[in-house]
């Protein structure tokens, strides 16, 4: 299980891990039994073009939920589960199609199938059907999936007392500027998928 507490240097701007005792001593820090597991790499780009480029080293967070986070969420996260599959099945199906279409393609594109070609013309177009059909289907299963929600947020505690839920990858820059003294990732309950 990774880490829950991560305290960030003032100075640089980067992120190390803390333990509980520590992480438990900040104020506003919410209870451990609240937080996910949270993780974070360090990372270097370069911005600009030329003899304007510099680079920018950042941050990236991401949250684990942790066993309790995941029983807390475990009927929605059957819901997700569940979700998956179906838009995994469609994905067949996508593909399926699209290989029905490439094979119909190269059956009318043969000359010396002429007799054939209405039958492939006439797959062809079922298959294309079938294909958006399938399309139709999985993005509102995409969007039902996205309603749900991730089962932990990002939180950062800053310097002025408050916290914020913001972006997961910041620059140094960025955490410095906003005063970011700590970071961790508290497990919230996600509604299921409203059943249709």
């Amino acid at each position: 299980m990774p880490e829950k507490y991560i305290q960030i240097d003032g100075t640089t701007g980067k992120p190390g891990y803390i333990g509980k005792d520590d992480g438990q001593k900040v104020p506003g820090m919410p209870a451990d039994d609240d937080l996910c597991g949270i993780t974070f790499e360090l990372y270097k780009t370069e911005v600009g073009s030329g003899e304007e480029t510099i680079t920018v080293y950042g941050v990236n967070f991401a949250c684990v939920p942790t066993d309790k986070c995941n029983e807390k969420n475990k009927e929605t996260n059957k819901e997700k589960e569940k979700l998956k599959k179906d838009i995994d099945a469609e994905q067949k199906k996508i593909d399926d199609a699209n290989k029905a279409i490439k094979d119909d393609d190269k059956i009318i594109g043969d000359d010396k199938k002429k007799p054939q070609h209405e039958q492939a013309k006439a797959d062809k177009k079922r298959a294309e059907g079938e294909k958006k059909e399938a399309e139709k289907k999985q993005a509102g299963l995409k969007d039902e999936l996205k309603k749900c929600g991730p089962e932990c947020t990002l939180k950062f505690l800053v310097a002025t007392g408050g916290d914020e839920t913001v972006k997961y990858s910041l620059t140094l820059d960025q955490i410095k500027k906003k005063k970011i003294e700590y970071a961790v990732c508290l497990c919230v309950k996600v509604a299921p998928p409203k059943k249709k």
